[in-house]
């Protein structure tokens, strides 16, 4: 079953991606990393990502939505499903991930600014990321954030779960876990599928 994992900056979603893969071997497609590896390449789109995510900034719809289809149109085994950790962050991005695939399940951890702007600060600490090191660009992340995705939890309506993102990374996993296995439903016979 592919996941969409949201939720603000510092959530959590990428600790909870890595043991999700770990566990249930998901092909992950995390936009954030796939931003900073084009940001890093000194392409001339890097260059463009880079002058924006260092700001607190989103990259235009266009631009991320190439990215992630470039990653899904990659060969994957059968038995695989698609674990998207950052995307996507506008309804313009959720429909163009529904033209790509399937999304029966979105998890939404929530957490208050106040947490965000704490773990993004302490994250800064080792991820040399510059976004993550200053306080006002962290403050602009999250109204960017609000204006931009929270909209994506009406559209989601019908499929999102919502988890508290303030209790422990272990709480937090076997919360998703639950809802994975309470989601996914064996089909009963052939007839099920067809």
């Amino acid at each position: 079953m592919n996941i969409v994992i949201m939720g603000p900056p510092g959530s959590g979603k990428g600790t909870v991606c890595q043991k999700l893969v770990g566990d249930f071997d998901y092909k992950l497609i995390s936009a954030g990393d796939l931003l900073r590896i084009e940001k890093s390449s000194g392409s001339v789109l890097g260059k463009k990502i880079a002058s924006l995510i260092d700001k607190g900034n989103l990259v235009p719809d266009d631009v991320i939505t190439s990215i992630i289809y470039n990653e899904i149109k990659k060969p994957i085994s059968i038995s695989k499903s698609y674990l998207i950790d950052g995307y996507p962050r506008t309804i313009e991005q959720a429909l163009s991930l529904e033209s790509m695939i399937n999304v029966p399940l979105v998890i939404w951890l929530e957490i208050s600014d106040e947490t965000t702007i704490k773990r993004n600060l302490k994250r800064g600490l080792t991820s040399g990321r510059p976004d993550d090191l200053n306080e006002d660009i962290i403050k602009q992340r999250i109204e960017n954030y609000k204006r931009d995705t929270y909209s994506l939890k009406k559209y989601y309506k019908d499929n999102i779960v919502e988890i508290d993102g303030e209790i422990t990374p272990e709480e937090v996993y076997q919360k998703i876990v639950e809802t994975l296995f309470q989601t996914y439903k064996e089909p009963k016979d052939i007839t099920d599928i067809l």
